[in-house]
């Protein structure tokens, strides 16, 4: 990226001629006595109009459509207030499998609470973090970390690493989609918190673990707490994903909405407890059977009330 221009705006508006490039813009306050702010977060200039956080290392990176972008502000998120992103990396995390760790914490503008409880309406937000490289191959820390600095042991080919994702429980494995050019691996997200880049070989096709099916006795009575199950796939292949809920006779009780229409991380499917008409089911097991790129997955959960 290259600076282009700078302008000086004597109004909160601001307009430039597009010639079909796509441009990115940040602004910087300036006071009365000269003092300069920081630079905002990026615009781009695409039909998307993304949103964009760029870490220092220049490759780690969140990107928010404007329609998701929209919880930032004061109007369209539960606080009232204007909302930030703050990134923080733990390198005493990063040692033998674990590359790095990161959280991408929102945060009120106001006070700088930190807030566990906002997700972007739509899983279209895309978390991008840079890996290190030593000799071609993966080494912890981020890119450009000294290989003096960079832990050996965790030296392995890019074509290992995976993305997990923090439930506060348990490491949700991600898989995610890589970039040997820009040496980046990225996932697209409705929810922020922790994520680590691991050493672990990602899925060869659609694969979901036992750990990604959380929570596994859930209660869906509307406290808030633990009123869905959610279903986080590895992906590997962009495969077309259904699900459906059946009772232990067999029958019917709800078609899954598709990933693209739950809140989730990656291919996420989730169930809220409810049949086809939106009553609330009877405590019991349940069976959930997920289809898609060929492999046809089962399993059980269980319902509380």
């Amino acid at each position: 990226a290259r600076k282009i221009n700078s302008y000086l705006l004597p109004v909160p508006v601001f307009a430039d001629a597009r010639d079909g490039a796509t441009y990115y813009y940040s602004i910087r306050a300036v006071n009365s006595a000269g003092a300069e702010s920081v630079d905002s977060y990026t615009v781009d200039s695409s039909t998307r109009a993304n949103v964009i956080f760029l870490a220092g290392d220049a490759r780690t990176s969140l990107t928010i459509p404007a329609s998701s972008a929209e919880v930032l502000c004061p109007a369209h998120n539960k606080y009232g207030v204007p909302l930030a992103i703050v990134l923080r990396e733990d390198p005493a995390l990063t040692d033998g499998a674990v590359v790095r760790s990161l959280q991408f914490q929102l945060v009120r503008g106001d006070t700088m609470e930190e807030l566990d409880d906002v997700a972007f309406p739509e899983p279209n937000a895309e978390v991008t973090i840079g890996y290190n490289t030593i000799g071609g191959q993966v080494a912890s820390g981020a890119p450009g970390t000294p290989a003096a600095l960079a832990s050996s042991a965790a030296s392995a080919s890019p074509d290992n690493l995976s993305l997990y994702w923090s439930n506060r429980v348990a490491w949700i494995k991600l898989g995610g989609a890589i970039n040997k050019i820009a040496q980046t691996l990225d996932i697209k997200t409705s929810r922020l918190g922790s994520y680590q880049l691991r050493l672990s070989a990602p899925a060869a096709s659609l694969k979901l673990s036992r750990a990604n099916v959380y929570p596994r006795i859930f209660t869906p009575n509307g406290d808030g707490f633990n009123d869905r199950v959610f279903m986080i796939l590895e992906n590997p292949n962009n495969a077309e994903v259904s699900g459906e809920i059946r009772d232990l006779t067999g029958r019917l009780v709800v078609t899954l909405p598709p990933p693209t229409l739950t809140a989730g991380i990656g291919t996420t499917l989730s169930w809220a407890g409810r049949d086809s008409s939106n009553a609330v089911v009877p405590s019991g097991l349940y069976v959930y059977r997920i289809e898609g790129d060929g492999t046809t997955i089962t399993g059980t959960v269980a319902v509380a009330r």
